[in-house]
């Protein structure tokens, strides 16, 4: 017992005097959180976090009594930069924290499970970051949460029932992330808000799974399925209502039409029947377009601002009072291209104003006025007279006879998994009615598909949304496979390993996520590989490595966990594994020597390389910033023909140069405006005053007591080509 107290004497001595006003825990636990984050660069956040002063008095911190009741972590002002860095566990020890929120930036990393014990915790927004890995089970213990805004990472898993259990929820924003699985029951009484679109959720929802409390449901860009028919008319409090992108199906209740919705979104799902409103539909914009909704117009939609009911399965006339209201500018977009319809009362003459759009093209008549229509609306004003007999009509072109049918049919698959975002008209001219060789981005030899290029490959133009069909295995004399930088989502499928001739396969810039099939260890014939900017997760397959052919491999800016593989092929060049979750260390023979760029930085990735670097001589470009690395960094690679190094931000140890406690310049020497000099806190006075960044702090020079502990440590080295500090003063003289 004596032995303890003396320990906690000693800790409490070194401990500043402020430590007395803040709970002692409550202290360390802020420290922890210091040590685990770091301002991103031009972010100055933490510079307030001096713990020789009082810690209530930090930027984001906040305290009532001894205890943190508020923690908002980063410079909130919009456009700064954020932080860096992983969150620490030590924020469980917050107890008294009711708001924890830390700012748009690049914290990676899980959710640590000792959020459980903040069972104060009301708000609680980790937005616009890199985390990942699943929510822990144990949030199901913060009772009082009213706010969860966990939007724009990349988390996966499902979202745990324990979440829908809370009883105190009032906004659930879990958008543009990677969950996967059902919605879960919500018992909330409170519940108003619910986002999650731009995930990978599937399956029905259970008719009491939303509380009627409900005012904000988005759901869309996801997989859910079935009927809404028994769901929706509970929620008649809702203002903002989107299920697009989806596949949800059967009819379309008429009481939503009756809400008190500004915009109403049910575009691209499966719903069928008739739509019937009770009455004039107010909404200002409504979406029912891409489904397979059949029957009459009904009139009650004349009085919506912005009306697309294109692309279904619509018959008739188009009833009399669309006319008056678009002729009148009351209706300012009707978009009834691609339906069944057989009229429209208007006179050929008739002025529509320019502010007002309408679009009937591909209907079963000649469209009696000519507009122009969106460039996805396609060339054909009219629908083919056999097609207006029958719904659909199967039938194959004669130029099924000149492709291969297997390819035919492939390139039908592929379209109609994708389309072309707004502003895209790269599918306009994929009409499977002409020749598909002479399709955008398709190249052909003889009867075969031998290279698909998707989507407008110009700078800054729109790419294309939707899945990856597996129907691309099927073109199996594919050489080269590319998709624009868009909105692709999905995983990539495991057909990819029937493509034996694939040599440029790349799919970056999108939203594929899941993992790399093992199957893609099968392409022997592979040269490049490219799915960087993605969301990939899982490990990188030892069987990529073990390709003969691979000469660049790009998979950076992904999630990538794990270690990295060794690679066998003599003739890899280029190796880019930044911004990923890698781990562990790099074995000295698994990078062949051919290698002439390589990247590995932002990940956690450990060991020593002085085996590893030497035999890589033909480097060009080498960063390994921002690791764990360690040991000695070999002199040789000072050597290499590189005009970059970047190293920094690991443990690497050692000499490297000659440790002065001085620098041999005049005080009143004249460095040029163009160059840049930082000397601060150094075991000396800096002999010239000149501006240094932000994060090298205020102090101007480092305590004697530090400095001391370093003296007769250095060592001059033989190994490491470096200039001395005179010549290196010399350099910034002359420069």
């Amino acid at each position: 017992m004596s032995l303890l107290i003396r320990v906690t004497f000693l800790v409490v001595a070194f401990l500043p005097r402020f430590f007395a006003i803040l709970n002692p825990i409550d202290f360390l636990a802020l420290q922890s959180i210091r040590k685990s984050l770091e301002d991103m660069p031009g972010s100055n956040y933490f510079s307030s976090w001096d713990f020789t002063s009082d810690p209530c008095n930090f930027a984001g911190v906040y305290c009532q009594g001894e205890k943190v009741v508020a923690l908002n972590l980063g410079d909130p002002r919009a456009g700064a930069p954020g932080l860096s860095g992983r969150l620490s566990p030590a924020i469980g020890k917050l107890t008294d924290l009711t708001e924890f929120t830390v700012v748009p930036g690049r914290i990676m990393g899980g959710l640590p499970s000792s959020f459980s014990n903040l069972k104060n915790l009301r708000f609680l927004a980790v937005s616009r970051n890199f985390i990942f890995h699943e929510i822990p089970a144990s949030f199901g213990e913060l009772k009082k949460l009213r706010t969860l805004d966990l939007s724009y990472n990349q988390i996966t898993g499902g979202i745990p029932s324990v979440i829908g259990s809370l009883p105190e929820l009032t906004n659930l924003i879990l958008c543009h992330n990677h969950f996967t699985g059902s919605v879960p029951s919500f018992v909330s009484p409170k519940l108003t808000r619910v986002d999650l679109k731009h995930n990978d959720l599937s399956g029905s929802i259970e008719p009491g799974s939303i509380p009627s409390s409900i005012q904000y449901l988005s759901l869309s860009w996801n997989r859910l399925s079935g009927p809404v028919d028994r769901l929706l008319p509970r929620l008649n409090q809702l203002s903002y209502l989107d299920l697009s992108l989806n596949q949800f199906s059967g009819p379309i209740p008429g009481c939503v039409f009756s809400f008190a919705i500004t915009n109403l979104q049910l575009e691209r799902n499966q719903f069928t029947g008739p739509v019937q409103p009770y009455g004039p539909v107010n909404i200002q914009t409504v979406d029912i377009s891409h489904n397979m909704l059949y029957g009459q117009v009904s009139p009650f939609f004349a009085t919506v601002r912005n009306l697309y009911l294109n692309n279904n399965r619509f018959t008739g006339s188009v009833p009399p009072v669309f006319v008056d209201r678009l002729i009148e500018g009351s209706i300012q977009l009707l978009y009834l291209q691609h339906n069944f319809l057989t009229g429209m009362p208007i006179n050929p003459r008739a002025e529509i104003p320019q502010s007002s759009l309408l679009c009937l093209q591909y209907n079963c008549m000649v469209p009696p006025v000519q507009t122009p229509c969106p460039i996805n609306a396609g060339t054909q004003k009219t629908r083919p007279t056999s097609q207006c007999s029958e719904w659909k009509v199967a039938f194959l072109p004669r130029f099924f006879a000149i492709l291969n049918p297997i390819d035919f049919l492939a390139l039908q698959s592929i379209r109609k998994s994708l389309e072309d975002m707004p502003g895209s008209n790269y599918f306009s001219s994929w009409d499977f009615t002409s020749d598909p060789c002479n399709f955008a981005g398709v190249y052909c030899q003889g009867e075969k598909v031998v290279a698909l290029n998707l989507g407008d490959p110009r700078a800054g133009a729109p790419g294309l949304s939707g899945r990856l069909s597996p129907a691309i295995g099927k073109l199996t004399d594919l050489t080269e496979f590319t998709v624009v930088p868009g909105r692709i989502m999905g995983g990539l499928p495991s057909s990819f390993s029937n493509l034996k001739n694939l040599r440029f396969l790349a799919v970056s810039r999108n939203f594929i996520f899941h993992e790399i099939p093992a199957s893609f260890g099968e392409l022997k014939k592979l040269r490049t590989l490219d799915l960087s900017y993605n969301q990939i997760t899982g490990g990188i397959p030892s069987v990529i490595g073990s390709l003969p052919e691979l000469t660049n491999l790009i998979l950076c800016h992904n999630h990538f966990t794990g270690s990295v593989p060794s690679f066998v092929s003599p003739k890899l060049t280029r190796v880019d594994l930044k911004h990923n979750d890698l781990s562990g260390s790099i074995e000295p023979g698994s990078i062949p020597s051919s290698i002439q760029y390589l990247s590995l930085s932002w990940n956690r990735l450990s060991g020593p390389v002085d085996r590893l670097l030497p035999r890589l001589n033909q480097l060009s470009y080498l960063d390994l910033s921002l690791n764990q690395f360690s040991g000695p960094i070999p002199g040789c690679v000072f050597s290499f023909a590189i005009t970059n190094l970047q190293l920094e931000r690991n443990q690497f140890t050692g000499p490297c140069t000659t440790i002065r406690a001085s620098m041999p310049i005049n005080p009143r020497a004249e460095i040029p405006q163009s160059s840049l000099l930082c000397l601060q806190y150094n075991c000396m006075v800096p002999p010239v005053q000149t501006p240094c960044p932000i994060n090298a702090g205020t102090q101007k020079t480092r305590p004697t007591s530090q400095c001391s502990e370093w003296k007769g440590q250095s060592s001059r080295v033989t190994n490491c080509n470096m200039q001395s500090t005179d010549k290196l003063t010399d350099y910034i003289w002359k420069s």
